[in-house]
């Protein structure tokens, strides 16, 4: 009958209007952070004046749109890149990662994008290692950086990555409904 909407998830759906799939998206990022643990455990990842700095944990931001399904339940879908959707027609999802401990995943059975965006995290940190070495020496213990991506549906439900600045703009309409964030944390190990 009528009533109020069901909490919880949804019964399986197609994503909301101008979104793609949360699952796709999240998996892709949980197997880019289990191969940048796995590196670190492997070699670390940046070393700044004999510290070594590791992985410690990835902050997910993501900005989702919202449909109210036929049984009363919610779909929710990230904003895909291009989307017609504003700021304020928009939900925002935070969730913490922390890798695993031990195990990992090698680098031959993660796909493209994940292993793309772990390389781009890893250069990003090996990069400002290199900036912070030198005179005056100055004590890191923790580095984070935030990545701002938009998401794109490709075949078969996956998604794909369009990294800010890597020659995409958010474009002239001057919103960043569409756009995502992952913020990483490395800390000395």
């Amino acid at each position: 009958g009528g009533g109020a909407p069901r909490l919880g998830p949804a019964p399986a759906a197609a994503p909301a209007a101008g979104g793609v799939g949360l699952t796709p998206l999240v998996q892709t990022v949980k197997r880019a952070i289990v191969l940048l643990r796995t590196r670190t455990a492997e070699d670390g990842v940046v070393v700044i004046d004999r510290r070594k700095l590791a992985f410690s944990k990835a902050v997910l931001e993501l900005s989702l749109v919202s449909s109210l399904q036929a049984e009363g339940g919610f779909a929710f879908s990230v904003v895909e890149a291009g989307a017609d959707v504003t700021r304020e027609n928009t939900q925002t999802l935070s969730v913490t990662l922390t890798p695993p401990r031990t195990g990992g995943v090698t680098p031959e059975s993660v796909e493209d994008d994940a292993r793309a965006l772990a390389d781009m995290i890893q250069a990003a940190a090996q990069e400002l290692g290199e900036a912070l070495k030198g005179d005056p020496p100055l004590g890191v213990s923790e580095l984070s950086a935030t990545l701002r991506f938009q998401v794109v549906s490709a075949l078969g439900g996956k998604v794909g990555f369009k990294i800010l600045g890597h020659g995409v703009s958010v474009g002239a309409r001057g919103q960043e409904a569409d756009v995502q964030k992952l913020t990483v944390t490395l800390s000395e190990s």
